[in-house]
């Protein structure tokens, strides 16, 4: 199996698309500036390679569901647009494939 093709993929998609959320909906007077910037560079840089790593991994596996890569990392990729990708993203997986 390629570096690429990862089964923690997912769980790095969920771990960016929870930094998303929080630095989206956290007011900056509760948490400081430099905490919520690198909260946010974090998430985009996170979910768009867990992204990668999981479309490789199911592209590569026997699974019913084929995703194509460029339709989810191209958006993943804009910084705010990137946490409803991955909620979407999340729901597609687990609804298709699941846990696997």
């Amino acid at each position: 199996m390629p570096a690429t093709q990862s089964r923690y993929g997912l769980f790095e998609v969920g771990v960016g698309t929870v930094l998303w959320a929080v630095s989206l909906t956290v007011p900056p007077t509760l948490v400081p500036t430099i905490l919520g910037e690198l909260l946010m560079v974090t998430a985009w840089i996170v979910l768009p390679i867990g992204l990668y790593r999981d479309l490789s991994y199911l592209n590569a596996s026997e699974a019913d569901w084929q995703p194509r890569t460029r339709q989810y990392l191209l958006p993943a990729a804009v910084p705010f647009l990137a946490a409803f990708v991955g909620v979407f993203y999340l729901y597609r997986r687990l609804d298709r494939v699941g846990f696997r």
